[in-house]
């Protein structure tokens, strides 16, 4: 991370010191106190997504780039400039949506709901077994950031 600040290169050092301050050992309170330091400051260059989708399995992308797959544990960390987040998974559209993003900046993405590519039918809960009344409902996959 540090070397990467000093390059310039900070969604880089944002990522790697993110990391850090998250993982070290709580015996390196010295260390993770810089990296901390570090990290503030790389964020003041880099936009910062707070990425939720469920259900989980769903993959999410940005700019086309594997992200993982949901649930995203971190927030991710892009460059200022207009970004588009992806979210797929299998028997559903993909919910996408285009952001421009400032250094600082730190949003979240929220879209509640995906269209299935194929509608599932389902009883209304008031109905019973037997009874000639169905309902087409949609299952929708939620999507926050």
């Amino acid at each position: 991370g540090t070397t990467e600040m000093q390059l310039g290169r900070y969604r880089e050092a944002a990522e790697h010191l993110s990391y850090y301050v998250r993982e070290a050992p709580k015996t390196k309170e010295k260390e993770r106190q810089t990296a901390q330091s570090l990290l503030n400051e790389a964020r003041k260059h880099v936009g910062a997504l707070a990425i939720k989708v469920e259900p989980a399995g769903a993959e999410v992308f940005v700019d086309g780039a594997p992200m993982g797959k949901a649930p995203l544990v971190d927030e991710v960390f892009v460059d200022p400039g207009t970004r588009t987040i992806e979210a797929r998974l299998a028997g559903y559209q993909v919910a996408s949506v285009t952001v421009d993003m400032a250094a600082g900046f730190s949003p979240e993405w929220s879209r509640s709901a995906l269209a299935p590519t194929m509608p599932v039918c389902r009883r209304p809960s008031n109905s019973t077994v037997g009874s000639s009344s169905t309902a087409r409902r949609r299952r929708v996959l939620p999507v926050t950031a």
